[in-house]
């Protein structure tokens, strides 16, 4: 793998073509709350049409007051306010707030977090909004914090650190539960031995099996599977594949015409093949073939928070996965709290974008990172469309342009 330390944003786009960044001139500034565990903006996902969603810690968005998640409509902001006039979400002191979205196969929006009340629902950890209401689960939610949200197969498979419905039994399997929005039930995994805490859920379309990691020493009665395992739904062909620590994200990609399985997070190897590089940096990011062998994918100095994968384009992109986290590094290069992995002319290694996320304290904290694809539409005759890498955390500039915590790297339209 290869060390660089080149600022090569112009490398990210198709063709080399330069992209712009964008910070609060575009998307004004995100007030973050300082009452609650970690304020920043924890995620942002595309709402399919052009727009976003973000959530997390926050009180303010470009003025607009936004209680810990807003919508982005390609031009401006808004509050998810309810049809009784509450806003968004109510989360007790010192709690997270929220820290997943997903929007299902029937267009409707699913949080989770560890807030009490959606609008004027009592729906602890978890709640749905159908673009007017919000609406509590079955059972009232989860009696503790929802860190992470998968959307497999159809239904919602949920991980944090609850251990039961409020008021009801403790689960067969603590904090992991799956979801049906069309049946709008809960579905319960095989008793097994539990997780403590789960952070992502991905499926690896390569194998068919759903991914697990987080904050746990076994799970699904997978006794040693430290942080990285996969779910009772999809039985893993592989053996043991772990890491030591906090596994915070997953993400399937491709590598030349390989399949393969990015994780990052704020681990220290991944087991059998580290540490890597040097006995003083932590790994943070490793990756599985589909053989299921863990080898090592990057060296971050800090916490490596949220992986993307190449966006769904019509146009070939040198990008294989990036990354976002409160790092300075990765792999010895300058990458500011942003890096990508993937080809720049004739070599294949980490880069950086731009001057990355700057900010108080040194090292950048981006906690969100979505590819937002817009447009599709005609132009002068043909088919363009526009790639924008939205950012969101809590930093003051991205690429050297101010930014209150949020922000993008915009390439320029494709297409004839």
């Amino acid at each position: 793998m290869t060390v660089t330390s080149a600022t090569h944003a112009v490398a990210f786009c198709p063709g080399g073509a330069p992209g712009t960044f964008n910070g609060s001139a575009k998307y004004g500034d995100v007030l973050l709350s300082g009452d609650h565990w970690n304020p920043g903006v924890h995620e942002i996902i595309s709402d399919g049409h052009g727009g976003a969603f973000i959530c997390g810690d926050f009180h303010t968005v470009n003025g607009v007051p936004a209680q810990n998640i807003a919508h982005w409509d390609g031009t401006s902001w808004s509050a998810l306010i309810d049809s009784s006039g509450i806003n968004g979400l109510t989360v007790p002191m010192p709690n997270f707030g929220c820290e997943e979205m997903r929007i299902t196969q029937d267009g409707n929006l699913y949080v989770g977090g560890g807030f009490t009340y959606a609008g004027s629902v009592a729906a602890q950890g978890i709640a749905m909004w159908d673009g007017t209401d919000w609406h509590a689960l079955p059972l009232g939610g989860l009696d503790g914090t929802v860190r992470g949200l998968g959307l497999v197969g159809g239904h919602l498979e949920i991980t944090g650190d609850f251990l039961s419905h409020p008021g009801g039994p403790p689960l067969a399997t603590p904090s992991y539960i799956a979801f049906d929005p069309i049946a709008y039930t809960w579905i319960y995994p095989p008793p097994s031995a539990g997780v403590n805490e789960g952070f992502a859920i991905k499926e690896w379309a390569a194998t068919g099996v759903t991914y697990v990691g987080g904050n746990f020493s076994s799970a699904f009665g997978n006794f040693g599977s430290d942080h990285l395992t996969h779910s009772p739904f999809s039985p893993s062909p592989f053996g043991h594949a772990g890491a030591a620590g906090l596994v915070l994200d997953i993400e399937p990609a491709v590598e030349g015409a390989s399949d393969v399985l990015f994780f990052s997070g704020n681990f220290t190897d991944t087991f059998g093949f580290g540490p890597f590089y040097s006995p003083s940096l932590d790994t943070r990011i490793g990756k599985l073939q589909t053989s299921g062998l863990p080898v090592p994918a990057g060296v971050a100095d800090g916490p490596v928070r949220d992986l993307e994968r190449d966006p769904d384009s019509r146009y070939v992109w040198p990008v294989v996965v990036a990354a976002v986290g409160g790092f300075n590094t990765i792999l010895g290069a300058s990458s500011r709290g942003i890096a990508w992995y993937g080809t720049s002319g004739a070599s294949t290694g980490w880069w950086s974008l731009g001057s990355g996320l700057g900010g108080s304290p040194a090292q950048g904290n981006a906690s969100a990172f979505i590819v937002e694809q817009t447009g599709g539409f005609e132009h002068e005759g043909g088919l363009r469309e526009q790639v924008c890498f939205m950012v969101g955390g809590a930093f003051s500039s991205i690429g050297g342009v101010p930014a209150g915590n949020i922000g993008d790297y915009c390439c320029p339209e494709m297409g004839p």
